[in-house]
């Protein structure tokens, strides 16, 4: 099944966990991802952020990236391969991983002369001028496809979230360098 032209699969479980493939297996997990964005051209930017209902978690396997949203029994699982993949269902292949920073904060704006509103942009422990926030952007897309899709995880805020995002993104690159040597099966 394909959600804003990523492969995603739904499943009832009491557990965010990715359903896994054969022979495949986790390389890294995030509980609790701080915000999560996924943007698939011409479809607008979809965008998750944990509430008491909702629970995301992100991992890397040795076959592919998974984002896991889990609202209570329903699991939304949306998956970004590692090119070379020989599982059946790999559509979206993984072609470059960086990490970015994204301002987030105060906005403040005047209506017609009325006054001055101030209002925040998700849950941030910065101040009214704002703060920068590291995040993982993974792009992907079909092998003949021209249109990239892209997923951006925010680990969180403070140093334990910037480590997390550091490794992640340290073994992000070695799979794919790994999946794309010629002698790679």
């Amino acid at each position: 099944m394909i959600k804003l032209g990523k492969e995603t699969r739904y499943y009832s479980s009491l557990r965010p966990q990715p359903r896994l493939v054969p022979e495949e297996s986790i390389l890294f997990s995030k509980e609790n991802v701080w915000l999560y964005e996924s943007t698939c051209p011409p479809w607008p930017t979809t965008i998750g952020m944990p509430d008491p209902l909702l629970m995301i978690e992100f991992y890397i396997t040795n076959q592919r990236t998974v984002v896991v949203e889990h609202l209570r029994v329903l699991n939304v699982e949306m998956s970004q391969w590692f090119p070379g993949t020989s599982a059946a269902t790999a559509r979206d292949f993984i072609k470059s991983v960086a990490v970015q920073n994204r301002h987030f904060g105060m906005v403040k704006w005047d209506i017609f002369g009325f006054g001055r509103w101030r209002f925040g942009l998700g849950r941030t422990p910065f101040d009214k001028s704002g703060g920068n926030v590291s995040y993982l952007e993974v792009i992907s897309g079909l092998p003949s496809a021209s249109r990239l899709r892209t997923t951006k995880i925010f680990m969180g805020i403070g140093k334990e979230a910037d480590e997390e995002l550091e490794f992640a993104h340290k073994i992000l690159l070695e799979r794919l360098r790994e999946s794309q040597r010629p002698n790679h099966k």
